[in-house]
């Protein structure tokens, strides 16, 4: 399912984790999958190449290398923390060990993992991350579990965070001083029904 860390893929060249332009076509670690190219440098060390964790799934799974910090401010220095107990109601920064560079017309979408919602009713602070086309920073995931009076898990090593490129138009923007008629109008807030 890709490389995990660099070399586990075997002995060819393409294990080396170089940047993707250096590729021809497909790049490595992309299953033999066409579609849009992610680029990704490497921060941290121990960064674990975000893969997909089944042949259908939608998302690529991002893993916590460091962390967790209380601001963003305090990311300069590495925790090296192997476990962390997050205690409900509290926000953690993690990294990823990864910097990205997404392709002109798409978007990175970070979401949280259904398992940390279901499970133990952990979300991403601001529940949907925007990484734009000109972004060049480290991705980082800030977790919030909900649940107060209980304590959430997290290790180096595990997935934090899934995502999902997507296609992305620039929109015109018009100022008119009347739209068009609808049945509906203004109703909304459950105004269609249970």
């Amino acid at each position: 399912m890709g490389c995990k860390t660099p070399g586990s893929c075997g002995p060819s060249a393409a294990c080396a984790m170089r940047p993707f332009d250096t590729f021809d076509g497909i790049p490595p670690h992309s299953e033999g999958i066409p579609g849009p190219i992610l680029k990704l440098r490497q921060v941290r060390a121990d960064a674990v190449v975000p893969a997909y964790g089944s042949a259908g799934a939608a998302a690529f799974d991002f893993t916590c290398v460091d962390g967790p910090w209380n601001t963003w401010a305090d990311i300069g220095t590495a925790q090296g923390v192997q476990a962390c107990d997050m205690i409900g109601g509290h926000a953690y920064l993690f990294a990823t060990g990864w910097e990205v560079e997404v392709p002109p017309g798409w978007v990175l979408k970070i979401y949280s993992r259904s398992g940390h919602g279901f499970r133990d009713s952990v979300r991403l602070s601001n529940c949907v991350g925007i990484i734009d086309s000109d972004y060049r920073g480290e991705v980082m995931v800030q977790l919030h579990p909900d649940r107060k009076g209980t304590t959430t898990q997290v290790r180096r090593g595990d997935r934090i965070a899934q995502g999902i490129l997507e296609r992305v138009e620039r929109v015109n923007m018009m100022v008119v001083t009347q739209l068009s008629q609808t049945a509906r109008g203004a109703a909304g807030f459950g105004s269609t029904g249970r």
